[in-house]
C-alpha cells in the first residue's frame, strides 16, 4: 500500500462506519461501504486512475476494480 498514490483501501464494519484510506492514511469515512466505495472511486479518477480494494471486517480482500486509466482487464468483470 505504501507508495502507491492510486491506490484506495476500503475497510470497515457496519457498527463502527466504513472508511477508504490513501497510503495508510484515512482519506474519506461514511456510515455505508457504497458511499465510501463511490468516493473512493471518484478520488482515483481524479488522481489519473488506479485500483481500490474493498477488504472484509477481518482484513482479506473481497473485491478490487480498476478506475480510470488503470490497467482493466478485458474480460468481463462478473462481480458486478
Amino acid at each position: 500500500m505504501a507508495g502507491n498514490k492510486n491506490r484506495a483501501d476500503v475497510s470497515g464494519n457496519r457498527k463502527d462506519g466504513y472508511k477508504a484510506t490513501q497510503q495508510g492514511k484515512p482519506t474519506i469515512k461514511a456510515p455505508t461501504q457504497g458511499a465510501v466505495e463511490a468516493k473512493a472511486k471518484a478520488q482515483v479518477e481524479k488522481a489519473g486512475g488506479g485500483q481500490v480494494y474493498i477488504h472484509r471486517p477481518n482484513g482479506q480482500i473481497r473485491d478490487a476494480d480498476t478506475v480510470a486509466k488503470g490497467n482493466e482487464s478485458k474480460a468481463k468483470d462478473t462481480k458486478h
